[in-house]
């Protein structure tokens, strides 16, 4: 497989499990290139150890785990806008804050549409501050959802994320959380 990949490619890629004196198991990535030496073919090989790019990647997981953990406990309904592809992604509370289904196909427009009636105004607002490339992408808005047990309020954070320098400027991904404050809203509100 290797030297077929040599003679079609000039080069090959690919991974391996090396075991050192002392048993050891070290990952390696290893990168094999056909060149011509005094006119004869010859093959230079490099060989990059693994394991630091493994703990980190494990690292990364398991970080994310956490987080994962955290706003499962905290109550937060994640989402994430990614503005270039025009798609929306969201975790289970986020559905369940706003009561829909799991299975349900999800688009930010579907979202918006549970917005109260007299709250609209508010949160196209927000929103249209939160992608504005003069600003800092920065969202906070609390307002009432239209939920199928009835009008709920939510608190609303997100971090709009841009690229691009003056007119050029523009967003690529939000990336916020939800949680339902209605139990605080109303202690408020009495």
């Amino acid at each position: 497989n290797v030297g077929k990949q040599l003679q079609e490619k000039g080069e090959a890629l690919f991974d391996q499990v090396l075991i050192a004196k002392d048993g050891t198991k070290i990952p390696v990535r290893i990168h094999n290139c056909l060149v011509t030496v005094h006119g004869r073919p010859a093959v230079i090989a490099s060989v990059r150890d693994m394991r630091e790019k493994y703990r980190a990647e494990t690292a990364l997981r398991e970080s994310q785990q956490r987080l994962a953990l955290a706003a499962k406990a905290a109550r937060f309904g994640i989402f994430e806008i990614d503005h270039i592809h025009h798609t929306f992604h969201c975790s289970p509370i986020f559905r369940s804050i706003y009561g829909f289904r799991p299975d349900e196909i999800l688009t930010h427009e579907r979202v918006l549409n549970s917005v109260f009636s007299d709250d609209r105004e508010h949160v196209d607002s927000a929103l249209r501050r939160r992608v504005d490339p003069q600003g800092n992408g920065l969202s906070r808005s609390e307002h009432r959802i239209v939920h199928p047990d009835g009008i709920r309020w939510v608190l609303v954070r997100s971090q709009t994320f841009f690229e691009g320098e003056g007119s050029q400027r523009h967003p690529v991904r939000t990336i916020g959380a939800s949680v339902d404050i209605t139990s605080r809203k109303d202690i408020e509100l009495e």
